[in-house]
């Protein structure tokens, strides 16, 4: 007696696939097309009615990768959709960093100026005895204590003398001959400003930090990406062999 066993179909679908499921389209996707052309439209119940092979529906068909090991494909279309979006964006990355680090540079050198007319105002600067004859003779209007120097306006005008000052002990000498009063019980320096104890905003080191991330960052890319684009010249089936010798010694 012969045992009648049910035969078995068995498909080959070949290429780079991450996935059983990227095969598994890969592998119905003809016969999904074709129906569609035949028929003008597909739900998911067709695939019971799609015919690989008489007896032999599309939906009864699944896939069973044979290889684990990720194989890669150096011809482009074969890449999935989002490998070739941030391979794009890779590439146009270090052009739009080098335009936004040449238009900061730019923008320095045009603020420097600015800045520069800003600070017309300052006369020079003043030693400790020039300082504290100029608060005994009533001649500054402000005072603005800052941690390592002493800005001075003159009451006439709106002339700025600059002291360096490290020392508290300095500015609390300072602070008190200008807070003094005068012979008509007014303080000798009518506004005085202290920002002795402002904090180091903490924008400047991120942002240092930032920079030079991201420049660094952006010189690894360029890096890998030089030879990538190399392979892949090389590689083409579409460049004969003079093209391909061209583009490497331009690459190199």
């Amino acid at each position: 007696m012969t045992e009648n066993k049910g035969r078995e179909y068995c498909l080959i679908v070949e290429g780079a696939y991450l996935t059983e499921g990227d095969a598994e389209h890969a592998l119905r996707d003809p016969f999904i097309e074709d129906w569609v052309e035949q028929t003008g439209h597909f739900k998911i119940h067709n695939m019971d009615d799609i015919q690989v092979t008489p007896g032999v529906t599309l939906g009864s068909l699944g896939v069973v990768m044979r290889g684990r090991a990720l194989n890669w494909s150096w011809n482009p279309n074969h890449w999935k959709r989002s490998t070739k979006i941030l391979l794009g964006l890779a590439t146009i990355w270090p052009v739009i960093y080098m335009g936004l680090f040449m238009l900061s540079i730019f923008s320095f050198m045009l603020l420097i100026p600015l800045a520069q007319d800003r600070s017309s105002g300052n006369c020079g600067d003043l030693d400790l005895i020039q300082l504290s004859d100029k608060i005994q003779n009533g001649e500054l209007k402000q005072l603005t204590i800052k941690r390592d120097e002493i800005v001075a306006t003159d009451r006439v005008g709106n002339c700025e003398y600059h002291t360096s000052v490290t020392s508290p002990h300095t500015r609390a000498e300072i602070l008190q001959k200008a807070r003094a009063l005068d012979a008509n019980g007014q303080a000798r320096v009518p506004k005085i400003d202290e920002e002795t104890n402002q904090p180091t905003p903490l924008a400047f080191p991120i942002g240092i930090v930032a920079f030079f991330a991201a420049h660094m960052l952006t010189i690894l890319l360029i890096m890998g990406l030089m030879p990538l684009y190399i392979i892949l010249a090389v590689k083409s089936d579409r460049l004969d062999q003079t093209t391909r010798i061209f583009g490497w010694f331009c690459f190199v």
